[in-house]
């Protein structure tokens, strides 16, 4: 079993391009090739007999010389190697990390031109709709230290010492760092900017890409903007347009919605073609409030649009978006509509 989603070592292992060595392909770090489990669910034993184990593809034309090649597979490699050979209920990411260094030593030990990115803090999150906030993990190697700041500012020794799951209910800008051999990591950051729609409930009505599901609908109110690379877990991908009603949870004043959503024209993801906020008191009959027409973007580059919609200000407890999806009229493929943010103000 090689997944391109979990096994590709010739893909990035970090979503900053530029700090990589071969910016090609998808995104894939060492949590994500850990998380890969070669017997899916469903298969009955008979299918499962036939699976015999997994691998790494390692496609060498974009690796020139043995120094690439030692980055792109360590540590990856050690992450693969306990899929292999793990049974999955004993697999424990953050004990991977704990025993890790001791890999890491013997890489260095050897001169291996390893990836670092390992070395920094890793920042996972998960929406609670029922607590109503957004759950933030900080991991990073073995039993390094790790300091964050909320306001912005770079951590240091003197900022809060992290000691479990951060619970995050407000506007925040996480930045993180870990403290190991008398210095302190590179930074890791996370923004999160809330509205009236965060942490709410909200449901898809239209169908969503089984590539691209991720953390599901949820995503969608995390207070949070993905970035211009479309393999960016932040993503929904739907192929067929985009609509969801989202739940305020009681009758409340608005009168802007936020849609964000990629544009890679490249890949045939596109900008909307229109937008419409509807308004509800009961979740059964709805009043269009607002729709709007959206000029696309021509430039070849990735990019991020949110589209701002005005509309005078009302009070409802159910909100419904549509947005329906742009016809590239140079491409034959089916058109793209990856969506990271619905906020509402």
């Amino acid at each position: 079993m090689a997944p391109a989603t979990h096994m590709y070592f010739d893909y990035s292992q970090t979503l900053d391009s530029s700090k990589e060595e071969i910016p090609v392909g998808g995104y894939i770090n060492v949590e994500r090739v850990y998380s890969f489990e070669p017997l899916p669910e469903g298969l009955t034993d008979n299918e499962k007999k036939h699976i015999i184990g997994v691998q790494a593809n390692v496609w060498c034309e974009y690796m020139p010389n043995e120094r690439i090649r030692q980055y792109q597979i360590l540590p990856r490699l050690a992450a693969l190697s306990e899929v292999q050979w793990t049974m999955p209920e004993k697999k424990n990411y953050l004990d991977f990390l704990a025993r890790l260094p001791q890999i890491i030593d013997i890489y260095d030990l050897y001169g291996y031109n390893y990836a670092r990115h390992i070395l920094d803090v890793s920042i996972t999150d998960k929406v609670d709709i029922k607590k109503r906030d957004l759950e933030v993990s900080l991991s990073t190697l073995g039993n390094d230290s790790i300091f964050y700041t909320l306001d912005g500012s770079l951590p240091d020794r003197n900022s809060y010492l992290y000691k479990g799951v951060l619970k995050i209910d407000s506007s925040v800008t996480l930045k993180a760092m870990a403290y190991r051999n008398n210095q302190m990591s590179q930074v890791s950051s996370l923004k999160v900017d809330c509205n009236k729609a965060t942490f709410k409930p909200v449901t898809l009505h239209s169908e969503l890409s089984r590539m691209h599901v991720y953390g599901g609908a949820s995503m969608l109110v995390d207070a949070i903007i993905g970035s211009t690379r479309p393999d960016d877990a932040r993503w929904l991908g739907f192929p067929k347009g985009f609509e969801a009603v989202i739940d305020l949870r009681q009758q409340t004043s608005i009168s802007k919605l936020l849609f964000t959503n990629l544009s890679v024209i490249s890949d045939n993801i596109l900008d909307p073609d229109l937008i419409s906020v509807f308004v509800s008191d009961d979740g059964k009959y709805y009043q269009c409030v607002k729709e709007e027409r959206i000029i696309a973007k021509q430039g070849k580059e990735a990019s991020v649009s949110q589209h701002q919609l005005d509309f005078e200000s009302t009070k409802a407890r159910f909100v419904k978006i549509q947005a329906n999806a742009s016809v590239s009229k140079a491409s034959t493929l089916v058109p793209w509509m990856f969506v990271s943010e619905i906020g509402i103000q």
